[in-house]
């Protein structure tokens, strides 16, 4: 039975959707030091970064009444797991 043909150079299905290293890294610094979501859009994951911007947000405008903190927190660390998943796709 003869082998497949192995193509070099080419791009699978699987590596598309694999964020290159250096942008998971970037995120990671820029989820934990600027704005939680910026980070995630760089690496890669645009509809997750947005929402995450968006709850962050929300969750800074309503810290003013306190409530808000819980859900600025649990959306920072939501980032910041974000960009790490990203980091370890990156190394597959």
């Amino acid at each position: 039975m003869a082998e497949p043909k192995k193509v070099y150079g080419k791009k699978s299905h699987k590596d598309e959707n694999k964020p290159h290293q250096a942008n998971a890294v970037a995120g990671l610094v820029i989820n934990i030091l600027f704005w939680p979501g910026l980070g995630t859009i760089i690496g890669g994951e645009t509809k997750t970064g947005v929402w995450q911007m968006i709850l962050f947000a929300i969750g800074a405008l309503l810290s003013l009444i306190l409530i808000g903190i819980p859900l600025a927190i649990g959306i920072w660390i939501w980032a910041i797991v974000t960009s790490i998943n990203q980091i370890k796709a990156s190394e597959e």
